[in-house]
């Protein structure tokens, strides 16, 4: 014979698992084009590597004058601290691997829970700031 708790709580679990059993679950609702084509290898992630191809390709668009540096009329959306910041080497021009190194200072930032992978969440965090 069960003891009244062993009963009791068989009961609770029962309840739990049953609550919210006649609610529909909420729609699925598909990630943003952008999250999508940068998520490459489609785990609802973007990985280093990914997130590597998105920087190289925004600094190629950016490289107007396709001279391999970025300029302060390239970087118009930058303002003055995060241009500094990002020109390590003083020269007024950022190089490829200085956007590079920039970049991923972002992505150290941006993926809270250390996991080496930004998900739709953290990603949507740093596309706003992307520009």
């Amino acid at each position: 014979m069960h003891s009244r708790s062993t009963i009791a709580l068989f009961s609770w679990l029962l309840l739990l698992g049953t609550a919210g059993a006649d609610e529909a679950p909420g729609p699925v609702v598909p990630p943003p084009p952008e999250f999508a084509n940068a998520d490459g290898n489609q785990d609802q992630g973007v990985d280093r590597d990914e997130y590597g191809r998105i920087v190289i390709d925004r600094f190629d668009a950016r490289d107007l004058n396709r001279d391999g540096v970025l300029n302060r009329g390239e970087l118009r959306d930058f303002d003055s601290d995060r241009f500094l910041a990002a020109d390590k080497d003083g020269n007024s021009k950022v190089s490829r691997q200085e956007f590079i190194r920039f970049r991923f200072a972002d992505f150290e930032r941006l993926d809270v829970d250390r996991n080496n992978n930004l998900d739709r969440r953290e990603y949507e965090n740093w596309r706003i700031d992307l520009h």
